[in-house]
């Protein structure tokens, strides 16, 4: 497989994320009208409340979408969803700085072949803030660019062109959409919202979804990691274990393209970055491992509750890792695979 050594040593684009201050207040006041939650033995406090979310009408796609959100302290989760990080404000922040992090890895928004007046429609599974779909609609306003979510992003988080839409959905059931309704589908970083199980079935519906000729493209980055200390060592067994009790493999990853193969995907391009983690690595290196500290900041509550292991033990853990990871020279692997769908399919 081709490997691309990167190693971050240019600048980061000085790009900031929008600040959602918007909807961190709406966050503030639900958490304020909260009733007083029960309080487990390690201290943390969580409170279930359900909503339900209306997914866009479809003749083979009606039942709503029930979310039930799950308050582990001051962040909230999707509690009958296999995804473990938060959906909040602060994660909202770090997914919006984490897309300028892959913007610049991967220097642009995508890496499939498209020709611009062949892109009629695109789709963003998986769209989280919708800061990706939005830079795509900008940069081709004359293409239809839809953003799905299980939730859609909060109104005021960004100034959204005329040719972006979202839409609420699970890339876990039937997708809203006609067959063959887009010509480029992208999909990032839900390794931990797919069970492994499921994966194949994803990709099959992403194929559905995609007209003859157009092209899937996927991005992920699960466990893999090379040059790794004792600390490091710690957090990701305690991350398998919580993933294995959701059905999550997240090296599975490394098989994108097997997956795109199996859908019925031809020219199908597999790339590898090996890129650094923290300062040892330049400006790049320092980016990652702030986005990485932050995610790890927001499974503490999960971790917390689903484990026998308290707030101390795992803070102490991840205060270790940033020197950490400058003495041993600490990499991760990023994946990312595209295919075209055959005329025919």
């Amino acid at each position: 497989m081709p490997v691309l050594r990167v190693f971050g040593k240019k600048q980061l684009q000085s790009a900031q994320a929008q600040k959602l201050e918007q909807a961190q207040r709406i966050e503030q006041t639900e958490r304020d009208q909260r009733t007083p939650a029960s309080e487990d033995g390690n201290g943390w406090q969580g409170q279930s409340i359900k909503q339900t979310t209306q997914t866009t009408q479809n003749p083979d796609y009606t039942r709503p979408l029930e979310v039930e959100s799950e308050w582990i302290g001051t962040r909230r989760y999707l509690a009958n969803l296999p995804y473990r990080l938060p959906k909040d404000g602060p994660e909202a922040d770090r997914l919006n700085f984490q897309h300028y992090y892959f913007r610049r890895l991967f220097r642009g928004l995508y890496l499939a072949p498209l020709e611009r007046r062949f892109l009629r429609a695109v789709l963003d599974a998986g769209c989280g803030t919708g800061r990706w779909a939005c830079e795509m609609a900008l940069d081709f306003p004359h293409t239809q660019v839809v953003g799905l979510d299980i939730e859609i992003p909060r109104a005021g988080t960004l100034i959204k062109p005329s040719n972006l839409s979202f839409t609420s959905g699970n890339v876990l059931a039937r997708l809203p959409f006609a067959d063959q309704s887009f010509s480029y589908v992208h999909q990032r970083m839900l390794v931990a919202a797919i069970p492994t199980l499921q994966w194949p079935g994803v990709v099959a519906e992403l194929a559905r979804v995609t007209c003859p000729g157009g092209w899937i493209e996927l991005i992920e980055a699960g466990d893999s990691y090379l040059n790794i200390g004792p600390a490091l060592t710690q957090f990701l067994h305690w991350s398998r274990v919580i993933n294995g009790e959701q059905g999550i493999d997240t090296g599975h990853v490394a098989y994108l393209d097997d997956l795109l193969m199996g859908a019925g995907l031809s020219r199908v391009e597999k790339r590898v970055l090996r890129v650094p983690v923290g300062s040892w690595g330049g400006r790049m290196g320092s980016t990652l491992a702030q986005n990485m500290l932050a995610a790890f900041e927001g499974m503490r509550g999960i971790f917390c509750q689903k484990m026998p292991l308290y707030p101390e033990q795992f803070d102490a853990t991840l205060a270790i890792l940033p020197s950490e990871w400058n003495v041993y020279r600490t990499e991760f692997a990023v994946f990312a695979a595209y295919g075209q769908l055959r005329e025919g399919l």
